[in-house]
């Protein structure tokens, strides 16, 4: 999620380079829409959000939703502002030991009538 500017573009850049679209897809959620660099992301249909407020819970199950309607297995949060401290396929190494795993796998239901006024 950002407010109006997503920060360090060009390390993150340099992060996806050589991992093939059909590995990733960056959702955004914001405030403001802003210049982007990156390949490969989606600006969703954002709702009106308030540090603190459940708008924020919306506003992450909104996120969830559309990597979910494209059949994405894996998710990571971030904000606007984070920075990568491992490599890809570091992270890729994780993912591959424990997905799937129950400690850490986690089913998203549908928010339908849940959350959003539908």
């Amino acid at each position: 999620m950002i407010k109006d500017q997503f920060f360090n573009q060009e390390i993150w850049k340099e992060f996806f380079k050589d991992i093939p679209h059909n590995e990733y897809k960056i959702y955004i959620h914001y405030k403001q829409k802003c210049p982007m660099i990156l390949e490969n992301h989606e600006f969703i249909n954002s709702i009106p959000t308030k540090w603190g407020s459940i708008s924020l819970v919306k506003a992450t199950f909104r996120l969830f939703e559309c990597a979910k309607n494209d059949n994405c297995t894996m998710m990571f949060l971030l904000s606007g502002d984070t920075l990568p401290l491992q490599s890809y396929s570091n992270i890729a190494k994780i993912k591959n030991t424990y997905f799937g795993k129950k400690r850490i796998r986690t089913t998203l239901r549908t928010t339908k009538n849940v959350f959003f006024d539908t």
